[in-house]
């Protein structure tokens, strides 16, 4: 096999001959998501072939005026971080190739991880990396100490990764061969490079001209070298486990992926808000390409769509992603959404649940729209997020005339701003062709206070009735969201204000359920409520709300910990009349 049809590298791309020369850089422009999913979208059509379909991705990145006209507008001004993914796609499906096309794409490979020479080593703390590197020459570092910083930053970053929080670790003998780190005069950030049963990283030598600005405290220079080091390790790591089971998406994933290493080792850096928004790392105008510029682009989205992963970091936990990752480790088929969603479901979580929220964070993002109650750790400092060209909604009650049509794993924002000061509570309803389907409430009250909703699809039309006073809001931000990762949704969008006219008692939500669900219930006019919970035999369990309440709708939540599996019953009593439903407790 040639050494090139192995090697794993990620790498900010230009021109290759221009690259190969050490020629001046240039600053970084636009991503290369939206021609990769043009390039996709082709391929499904049937209008490029398997052959054509991998290629232009390669030419895109690497010679980008070789690519097929109908990619070409802009194609020159696309800029690759990372090829890992690509490289690892080639090399699980080129024996489907033809064999003019693996030389092809070997040739554009075969410079990329050629190690230069070098006058100098130098052994990490640990003793787990050796960097090779020269003073003089054209690769040449800018001294001694820029080593050494690079060497401070790949043992933080495998304590970090590998020794707190346990994904596979490519450095596999540190005492008889330390991990091998070198130093080249590159377009790109870093490569990393497989060699038999182990890998190398080649990064920068410099990370000065062309290279954006970041927030670390000790310079642009060295907060490139560190996220560089943090996201190759991670890459290094990947393939250490199991490169060949990502599936359709593997640019995406594995992107997003080494992206939110970057920040879990680094978090002083940001380089990723680069992605993320249009307008420096001060600014607030969203990417075009990230969640919160464009939820219609279905999930993954490789760099812009990081964000994504950190949502289950900060929610659930980094351990969420090793274990993801240990899925992927013992199967040679298991698509990475599937070990996403098989994770979830071992610790008792929804995966429409877990998009529903996510999604509706990145709409509550932003120095306009950040709530004070939950979200983004950094949510203050992400970009606004991009709402439907259908403009403010003003008016209460309102049904949308057009139907949208959401993609798999894509979203839409709206706000509501009433000017007609309506009465009643907020009701957000959906008809909706797709049953995986959801809503996700932002509320934004007049005294500074916020609040969070969210219901999963139910059937062919959905409806999120909260306690919400119209008369109290100042805005709300509605999220529609599909979770489907396979069939998309048509959905009407209809704003409504409700009072209720009797007593009602509403089902919980979620039924089955366990630990917890949602009762929801109104009363017409103020009162004394009481409202309990009685297993089959009749036995009180517990009383949930005993109290005087105004009208309206009201909700309470339940906790089943402690009790038996079964069916229950809850039952309302308030001014002489009363209201029972039951619910299903499954352990």
């Amino acid at each position: 096999m040639n050494k090139a049809s192995s090697c794993i590298f990620t790498l900010l791309l230009t021109l290759l001959p221009l690259m190969l020369a050490g020629q001046t850089r240039l600053s970084i422009a636009e991503g290369p998501e939206p021609h990769l999913r043009a390039m996709d979208e082709a391929f499904q059509r049937g209008e490029l072939t398997a052959d054509q379909h991998l290629l232009q991705k390669f030419l895109l990145a690497t010679t980008p005026e070789r690519v097929m006209e109908p990619f070409r507008e802009g194609a020159d001004k696309v800029r690759f971080r990372c090829l890992t993914p690509l490289l690892m796609e080639y090399e699980a499906r080129k024996e489907e190739l033809q064999p003019e096309t693996q030389n092809e794409i070997e040739a554009l490979a075969e410079n990329v991880c050629s190690r230069p020479d070098t006058d100098f080593t130098h052994t990490s703390e640990s003793g787990r990396f050796r960097f090779y590197y020269s003073l003089e020459g054209p690769h040449a570092v800018p001294s001694h100490e820029y080593v050494e910083e690079a060497a401070f930053a790949a043992d933080s970053s495998w304590n970090q990764q590998i020794g707190r929080l346990g994904f596979a670790d490519p450095v596999t003998a540190p005492q008889l061969t330390p991990y091998e780190i070198y130093f080249k005069d590159f377009l790109p950030y870093g490569v990393t490079c497989s060699l038999g049963l182990t890998s190398y990283i080649i990064l920068n030598n410099s990370y000065e001209e062309g290279f954006p600005p970041n927030e670390h405290p000790q310079g642009n220079q060295i907060g490139a070298l560190f996220v560089s080091v943090a996201h190759e390790l991670k890459h290094a790591s990947q393939y250490e486990t199991n490169p060949s089971a990502f599936g359709d998406s593997w640019f995406d994933w594995i992107e997003m992926d080494a992206v939110m290493m970057e920040e879990e080792v680094f978090d002083d850096v940001n380089d990723y808000y680069h992605y993320i928004k249009s307008d420096g790392l001060s600014g607030s105008t969203p990417s075009g390409s990230s969640i919160f510029g464009n939820p219609e682009a279905p999930t993954p989205g490789a760099y812009e769509h990081a964000t994504w992963m950190l949502y289950f970091a900060e929610t659930i936990g980094m351990e969420f992603w090793v274990n993801v990752w240990e899925r992927i480790g013992r199967s040679q088929s298991l698509p990475f959404l599937e070990a996403i969603r098989r994770e979830l479901t071992s610790i008792s979580e929804d995966f429409g649940e877990h998009h529903i929220r996510n999604i509706t964070w990145h709409q509550a993002s932003g120095p306009g729209y950040a709530t004070d109650s939950f979200g983004f750790e950094e949510r203050d400092s992400y970009p606004n997020p991009a709402f439907s060209q259908d403009g403010t909604i003003q008016l209460v009650p309102d049904t949308l005339a057009v139907r949208p049509t959401l993609q798999p794993l894509a979203a839409r924002f709206y706000r509501v701003q009433p000017s007609n000061d309506p009465s009643g509570q907020v009701r957000i309803r959906i008809d909706q062709t797709q049953p995986e389907t959801g809503i996700g409430l932002t509320a934004y009250f007049r005294d500074g206070s916020s609040d969070f909703e969210y219901r999963p699809g139910d059937g062919t039309q959905t409806e999120l009735l909260t306690e919400w006073r119209w008369r109290e809001l100042r805005e709300l931000g509605i999220a529609i969201v599909n979770y489907s990762s396979e069939s998309p949704s048509t959905y009407q969008l209809r704003i409504e204000q409700v009072s209720p006219e009797e007593l009602t008692l509403s089902q919980n939500y979620p039924n089955p359920f366990y630990p917890t669900t949602r009762i929801r219930f109104g009363v017409e006019r103020p009162g004394q409520v009481r409202l309990e919970i009685y297993d089959l035999m009749g036995r009180r369990v517990q009383t949930l709300e005993n109290s005087h309440v105004e009208a309206g709708f009201h909700e309470v939540r339940f906790d089943g910990r402690g009790l038996a599996s079964g069916v229950y019953f809850y039952q309302i009593v308030s001014g002489g009349e009363s209201r029972a439903r039951k619910m299903l407790l499954v352990r």
